[in-house]
């Protein structure tokens, strides 16, 4: 194995984590998490609190963020039965019960498609039947739309949709917190800035934003620090483990994204006035870097940034600490080096901080 191959191996971004520094549940305020912060001048990590973040930046810094909003995207379908009639609205009160022991069908939301059609996972997918309506928790149904790449389901309606997630959706809250999504996920699992798009939405958070309050945000702009947005909408590839050896035989997933021509506009004349434009979270350092690279306000992104990559636009990050052998790992490895990120992690480690996306985040400073 040549030296460079050896660099680009999916060992390099591995870690042990004790099980107990994954944060199964947020804190009580969102303000309360820690802040690494590490500065590439110094090559120190201090320990600090979110709240210290102003702190850390200059007047005339740019903060980009993501203001998708997550939706809840965990539906329950019960299996149709021979007996009941096929159709829109079949499945009503007067239809055959379900036998006790029929257990339903997991749905996730992925991605919209067309009207209210959208891609799903599904779990026990083989139990789903192409052309057939299901029955969802409120008695809605919708009707799967199966062939041998993917799964689908048509909501037929803007109404039957919206009621839909409203009444039976719940928060797809990442599997590590090894628990069922509650209410209180429903608010803390979305930032307090996200917003409805007609674009679409997304099917986990941008995580580094669940930490702003509206008094953190005020007291940045009091300091000068300006907050733009953009949008980024997050798909489940997104935390999905790097399972080739080589990580540039890895296939990232494609996410839809949207800047606006006056945010952007902003953003090259604070580059080429030398103020610095930290990126609040991998998501939207995505987008920022995928325009840079190909001109496109708007559109689906893939961008896979890896050891070696040289950013265009971002001087720093705020961001979350990630899985191992993640997309995101590998990102902020290319940001300050594989050596650098496994110091850091390892620190991190040592100082009990909590990790993942209802963990504590980082300040990453290139200058």
């Amino acid at each position: 194995m040549s030296l460079l191959e050896d660099s680009l191996n999916i060992s390099n971004f591995d870690f042990d984590l004790p099980e107990e520094l994954i944060a199964r549940y947020p804190l009580e305020n969102r303000s309360d998490s820690r802040l690494l912060v590490y500065q590439a001048k110094d090559k120190a990590i201090q320990h600090k609190q979110f709240t210290d973040l102003v702190d850390f930046l200059e007047p005339g810094d740019i903060l980009v963020r993501n203001n998708t909003k997550v939706l809840p995207a965990r539906l329950f379908v019960s299996r149709r039965h021979p007996e009941q009639s096929e159709g829109p609205n079949a499945l009503d009160s007067s239809s055959a019960a379900l036998p006790q022991n029929d257990k339903k069908i997991e749905i996730l939301l992925i991605k919209k498609q067309q009207d209210q059609v959208w891609d799903i996972m599904a779990k026990p997918g083989k139990k789903l039947k192409d052309g057939l309506f299901y029955k969802l928790e409120n008695g809605i149904e919708v009707k799967v739309i199966k062939d041998e790449t993917k799964f689908q389901v048509d909501f037929i309606t803007e109404e039957d949709f919206q009621k839909a997630v409203n009444d039976c959706g719940s928060m797809p809250i990442p599997p590590y917190m090894k628990r069922k999504a509650e209410e209180l996920d429903k608010e803390r699992y979305q930032t307090l800035f996200s917003c409805e798009h007609e674009s679409g939405s997304s099917v986990a958070a941008p995580t580094a934003g669940l930490h702003f309050t509206p008094e953190i945000d005020q007291a940045l702009k009091d300091k000068g620090i300006e907050i733009l947005e953009l949008t980024l909408h997050v798909g489940i590839g997104t935390f999905a483990p790097i399972k080739t050896e080589n990580i540039l035989e890895h296939k990232m997933h494609s996410e839809f994204y949207e800047v606006s021509e006056e945010t952007w506009q902003k953003i090259q004349a604070a580059k080429k006035q030398g103020r610095r434009i930290i990126g609040v979270g991998s998501t939207s350092t995505r987008v920022l870097e995928s325009v840079a690279n190909t001109g496109e306000l708007s559109g689906e992104t893939d961008i896979f940034i890896y050891p070696g990559y040289k950013f265009q636009v971002i001087d720093g990050m705020i961001t979350n600490f990630h899985l191992p052998k993640s997309s995101l790992i590998v990102m902020i490895s290319a940001l300050l080096g594989e050596f650098v990120i496994r110091d850091i992690y390892k620190e991190a480690i040592q100082e009990n901080y909590r990790f993942y996306s209802y963990g504590d985040a980082c300040l990453f400073l290139l200058r």
